[in-house]
């Protein structure tokens, strides 16, 4: 039966059909704001005879009602219209993963985000005795600017739900929601805070991989593979996010002891390892560094541990990386030459001195080398030893070779002198 109205709301429009449920945008009148109405999965009267699955849901809904968390929808209330439980919840603007994820793998920033917004608030709901049971690609709710919202904590679980009329009409609502269940939860084992963990890590395959570990069109096939198959984490993944591929396979254990202690602590490790990966390409392709760096690792409770004490040394890493880029080349070799030419300016201005030792020839074996003498001093020497003609040598060769050349006499005071007095 379709409604216009329940209770005091106003039903705007049918927002979706798939998951566990039936989502409304509605507006309230008395507060003037837009909500959220969920109506519960039509349980089967074979599958809910006492009422114990609806019982089951109005207990989570008031736990959930008591606290309010930045990553959980907040519920507002709990209301009946002809018999047909729905919950009233705080609306929020953002497509599920499930529609994100259609068109393939997202980055591994985004999937950073994603999945330690995710991790906080189910450690959140962890520490009230909250397990979601049902984690999917539909239930993580996330817009452009990176808030991220869980959905769905109030829905059956899929056990019940396996017993559901809405299931009966739509089967493919029956494989969105077993595809993500844990091995403990499909044996029917009683189930801790770590089978959301294996579900939360589910997702972040399918986020970085672009597939689903397990597909089949048999229901029974797909829970025989969750039992007893591995995930192929290291095929799907390969060599581009592989310092990710051991943190996945621990989270998808199939013991649930073999996995990490929080949810907290497996987005801490997927973080750190994509910042290895990250590190290692420089940069690497669909990985957008800055926002890795920028995204603060995922709250702990007192007394909790964290497996990523610190990609600080990888954000260092990073940061050097950065001179990959062009940008940083071009302007270091303007740099370089720059100071090569200003040395080379400064070394062809400088005077040249004397001339080195290695210029001057090697002397004869035996004999000693002649000191090395300046430039000005070798010629004030060698004007010295050139021999000069005096008048009287002169006169001398004018009576032997002839006459004397008129730029070989010179004043001589002496030499006249002498001719005086043999004058006399």
């Amino acid at each position: 039966m379709e409604y216009t109205h329940v209770g005091r709301y106003q039903l705007v429009k049918r927002a979706s059909a798939r998951g566990l449920g039936v989502l409304y945008e509605a507006f309230d009148p008395v507060m003037k704001r837009r909500v959220a109405i969920k109506f519960a999965p039509r349980l089967a009267v074979s599958g809910d005879a006492d009422g114990r699955a609806q019982q089951d849901i109005l207990f989570d809904a008031r736990q959930l009602a008591q606290f309010d968390h930045p990553n959980i929808i907040k519920i507002l209330a709990w209301e009946e219209q002809d018999g047909a439980p729905y919950l009233v919840m705080e609306k929020f603007d953002a497509p599920p993963l499930s529609t994100i994820l259609a068109s393939g793998a997202a980055p591994a920033d985004k999937v950073v985000i994603w999945i330690g917004a995710a991790a906080k608030g189910l450690d959140q709901a962890h520490s009230r005795g909250l397990i979601h049971r049902n984690l999917t690609a539909e239930s993580i709710l996330a817009d452009s600017e990176g808030l991220v919202k869980i959905t769905g904590f109030e829905a059956a679980r899929p056990a019940q739900f396996l017993n559901s009329a809405d299931a009966e009409q739509d089967p493919s609502l029956l494989l969105d929601s077993i595809i993500y269940m844990s091995p403990e939860l499909v044996r029917g084992d009683p189930l801790e805070p770590r089978s959301d963990q294996y579900s939360l890590a589910l997702i972040a395959f399918q986020a970085l991989s672009g597939e689903l570990p397990f597909v089949s069109e048999s229901p029974i096939e797909i829970l025989f593979k969750i039992v007893f198959q591995q995930a192929p984490v290291r095929a799907a993944l390969g060599d581009r996010y592989r310092a990710a591929i051991p943190v996945l396979e621990r989270a998808l254990s199939k013991s649930s002891s073999d996995r990490y202690d929080s949810c907290t602590d497996f987005g801490n490790a997927l973080r750190g390892a994509l910042l290895a990966v990250a590190a290692q390409t420089r940069v690497a392709p669909r990985v957008d560094i800055d926002r890795l760096r920028d995204s603060e690792p995922a709250s702990l409770a007192p007394g909790e541990s964290t497996l990523l004490a610190a990609p600080r040394f990888g954000v260092e890493v990073l940061r050097r990386s950065a001179l990959s880029n062009p940008v940083y080349w071009i302007a270091g070799a303007a740099l370089t030459m720059i100071v090569v030419m200003t040395v080379l300016f400064l070394t062809r201005a400088k005077p040249l001195g004397p001339p080195s030792e290695v210029s001057r020839p090697a002397a004869p074996p035996g004999t000693t080398p002649a000191p090395i003498v300046p430039s000005h001093a070798a010629q004030e020497i060698k004007k010295s030893h050139i021999p000069t003609v005096s008048n009287q040598t002169a006169a001398k060769r004018k009576r032997i070779d002839g006459p004397v050349k008129k730029n070989e006499l010179k004043p001589d005071v002496d030499y006249k002198m002498k001719d005086k007095k043999a004058t006399h």
